[in-house]
């Protein structure tokens, strides 16, 4: 579901790298990978003036999620104070780092940690870069408004409300603090990883139709595929925006300095986090072993994560559910088309019958039970 965009791990040249269809700029060949920093670990030395650029074949479009990984050392003897890029997305996402203070035992730099989405900068609070080992950063960001920062796999900053509701677009991966000629020789930072990901709108669509059985071809299938595509992406779309309130409401800017000690997620949060796990886990077994026998499996952790997402926006629940009983995903003239033999039929019958009761769950907790 989610795509890899590029990924550098800098273990021997520059040009080493994975990425989607595209070319890197001439000067990003500058860049020269060694162990300066830290013996024994490749790195670039990131000065202001130098950078790596790399630009798609086919800019990405409809993405609503981004995940920015960097492995990266900030020297204390840097004593730079600007704000730094770390990773850009073309114009519409940004990874940045804005050093305010030596640490007084002199072992990092605290700075503030920005990120610039869709069409804002948003801070996340401050974090530590240590002076003399690499530490792997990773922000993500969903279109749902939720954004984070790890620190070697440790949360340490969280917000609830970053351009919720946002669709990005960008045709090129940048790092470093850009090309400028002649680069300045003083190393600012250095980098010895960048990975990048994305999530388009209909990644995850993809991904589930690949699950389900095949069918015949018969006359107008295609058509009738992007009218479901087409209908499906509308009900994830409301159902995304309607989680943007849901985070509003089960969790609250947080930093790993500042706190509240309890963390930024309620416990009905991290339980809701737990339920869709498990749901959608089900859900794919079935699809992927064609055994129905248990719908319990699926229903009853979905049935409690609609309940907390009910108790958590009422008003707004009842309107989602309204809205997505009128959404008819797949209309009465293609269901024909998928089960134009008798094996078609026996091959979808469970999976409508699950959907459907499923549907009849998100109406009976709408109403109150």
């Amino acid at each position: 579901m989610w795509r890899s965009v590029f990924l550098h791990e800098f273990i021997d040249r520059i040009g080493n790298f994975q990425a989607l269809p595209g070319r890197p700029t001439p000067p990003s060949f500058l860049l020269a990978p060694s162990d300066a920093a830290v013996p024994g670990v490749n790195a670039v030395a990131i000065s202001p003036g130098s950078g790596f650029e790399h630009l798609l074949d086919a800019p990405l479009t409809e993405v609503v999620g981004v995940s920015i990984r960097v492995r990266l050392l900030y020297p204390v003897l840097s004593s730079q104070s600007q704000m730094f890029s770390v990773v850009r997305l073309g114009g519409a996402a940004e990874f940045l780092f804005w050093p305010l203070e030596v640490l007084p035992d002199q072992s990092g730099t605290v700075a503030l940690a920005r990120v610039w989405v869709g069409s804002g900068f948003n801070n996340l609070g401050h974090v530590v870069l240590p002076g003399e080992r690499f530490v792997e950063f990773r922000f993500d960001w969903h279109a749902s408004g939720q954004a984070r920062i790890l620190a070697d796999g440790r949360l340490v900053a969280y917000h609830n409300a970053v351009a919720p509701g946002a669709l990005l677009s960008f045709d090129r991966v940048a790092f470093g603090m850009g090309n400028v000629q002649p680069p300045s020789a003083r190393p600012h930072y250095y980098v010895s990883r960048v990975f990048v990901r994305a999530l388009s709108r209909h990644d995850a669509l993809a991904h589930l139709s690949r699950l389900l059985p095949k069918v015949a071809p018969v006359p107008d299938v295609d058509r009738c595929r992007r009218r479901i595509i087409g209908n499906a992406l509308a009900v994830v779309d409301r159902l995304r925006a309607f989680m943007g309130g849901v985070h509003a409401n089960l969790s609250q800017p947080w930093t790993d300095e500042a706190g509240p000690a309890g963390g930024p997620f309620r416990p009905e949060a991290i339980e809701a986090h737990a339920l869709a796990t498990a749901a959608v886990g089900a859900l794919v077994a079935m699809l992927r072993t064609g055994d129905f026998a248990a719908p319990e499996r699926f229903l009853e952790p979905f049935g409690r994560f609609l309940r907390i997402l009910r108790d958590a926006q009422p008003q707004a629940f009842a309107g989602l559910s309204a809205e997505l009983d009128a959404i008819e995903v797949v209309p009465q003239d293609c269901r024909a088309a998928f089960e134009a033999t008798e094996e078609d039929k026996v091959a979808f019958a469970p999976i409508i019958q699950l959907l459907t009761q499923a549907n009849d769950l998100v109406r009976a907790i709408a109403g109150g039970n």
